[in-house]
């Protein structure tokens, strides 16, 4: 039995002391030079090379579960993992390991004369929990930010994940032995019952923070059953404000641009809110459009009574994601009505205003409670370009957490002031 074998075994039988040696795991990572973090990176991006078919092989036995269990559409979507998937992996990859250090300290100012240096150090948060349906490639980004990041990682997926789960934990764990890292710094939890995630969410349990990657079902249930700090990734549900001076042709090409992702588009616009005095002719032609695209279009009663080719949504859909090729659209009375429906029914993530009255897009700027407004722009997510300057992201995140916008390195760290003094104290 090889040391990975062991510390499985291990973690299975003590998750106390196990989160006792992550957490020691992560401080000796945290003092460890990033040219040695970014050394395992560099052995994953070997690895996903060398082994790309042996990671196409397991995600085949994994689709292969998925139809047995009769659980096609979304599941299959996600879960059906490409070399053009893998490929993207290899960039994220590429793009941390060519990031600085995230944990050297920052210069700040002189803040009294008392003192000759004040400035901040990032820190790791310890012991992050990560646990996601579906996505096959979800270990290695998770992986990667939390060794940029000097954080230990528990991982766990769903029953139809295991055998890529399986595979990219060995990568995951091979990198580590070739860079000589304490590997108690990762342990992997396959999706099989020998550890539900409810033991990872248990009351007590020293997690510094949790990870959910998935349907909204699936992140909020988390979110309920544990008292650690959790992130609640959005997806979906983005709402774009079609005001009547706004281009038709702008606010197809945003929809349809929203929509792709590889395979999860994270901002995907699924609700288009417009007034009464948008034209019939260019909501026909919108219409017409989309459907050429593939998507399925929906409505309020108001418009499905004037189009009846639309699907009526029903009430409770104008506060969920459709998580596939579907729009929703909703008659509202003006801009300042759209804005209470958006925060009142949007993930907050992610919200978009087409127009071309600046007045509007500065109402739209102060008054929406979004994570991210869009003014004329496409929301479209991309885990390479989704940051401040271009910084590579995980996910988004909207209202209800303790931090909005772009889950990245950022999310994975703690700030710690320095204050260097000069060897006086002040008098009494």
């Amino acid at each position: 039995m090889n040391d990975f074998q062991a510390l499985q075994r291990e973690a299975l039988a003590d998750l106390d002391a196990v989160a006792l040696q992550a957490h020691q795991a992560s401080l000796s990572l945290a003092q460890t030079p990033v040219q040695v973090r970014n050394l395992a990176l560099k052995e994953l991006l070997t690895s996903l090379q060398s082994q790309r078919d042996g990671a196409l092989e397991a995600n085949t036995l994994d689709l292969e579960t998925l139809r047995d269990l009769a659980t096609v559409g979304f599941g299959a979507q996600w879960l059906k993992l490409t070399p053009e998937r893998i490929s993207l992996v290899r960039q994220y990859i590429e793009a941390l390991i060519g990031l600085p250090d995230p944990l050297q300290v920052q210069s700040g100012t002189v803040a009294q004369s008392l003192y000759s240096y004040n400035g901040y150090r990032s820190m790791p948060r310890g012991l992050v929990c990560g646990l996601y349906e579906f996505l096959p490639e979800f270990p290695l980004l998770l992986a990667s930010l939390c060794l940029k990041t000097g954080n230990s990682l528990w991982l766990k997926g769903n029953a139809e994940t295991s055998y890529t789960h399986q595979f990219f934990a060995s990568l995951i764990h091979a990198a580590l032995d070739k860079a000589k890292l304490d590997p108690r710094c990762f342990y992997s939890f396959s999706g099989d019952r020998a550890r539900p995630a409810s033991d990872l969410l248990a009351p007590g349990l020293p997690l510094d923070l949790i990870v959910p990657y998935g349907r909204a079902a699936f992140t909020q249930a988390i979110a309920q059953q544990t008292q650690s700090p959790v992130l609640t990734p959005a997806m979906g549900n983005c709402y774009l404000f079609w005001a009547p001076s706004g281009s038709s042709d702008f606010v197809r090409t945003i929809i349809v641009d929203s929509h792709i992702g590889m395979p999860d588009a994270v901002n995907a616009v699924e609700k288009v809110l417009i007034t009464p005095n948008i034209n019939s002719s260019l909501l026909n032609v919108v219409f017409h459009h989309l459907r050429e695209k593939g998507f399925i279009l929906k409505g309020d009663e108001a418009l499905v009574a004037e189009f009846p080719d639309l699907i009526l949504a029903e009430p409770q859909e104008w506060s969920t994601a459709y998580l596939n090729k579907t729009v929703a659209f909703k008659m509202v009375d003006s801009l300042s009505d759209g804005i209470q429906w958006i925060n009142r029914h949007s993930s907050g993530h992610a919200d978009g205003l087409v127009t071309d009255i600046y007045r509007e897009s500065q109402q739209f700027i102060l008054t929406t409670d979004s994570a991210t407004s869009f003014i004329n722009a496409s929301p479209k997510f991309s885990r390479l370009s989704s940051g401040p300057n271009g910084a590579i992201a995980l996910g988004m995140m909207g209202r209800g957490t303790s931090a909005w916008g772009a889950i990245s390195i950022k999310t994975f760290l703690k700030g710690i002031r320095v204050v260097q003094g000069m060897g006086t104290v002040i008098p009494p």
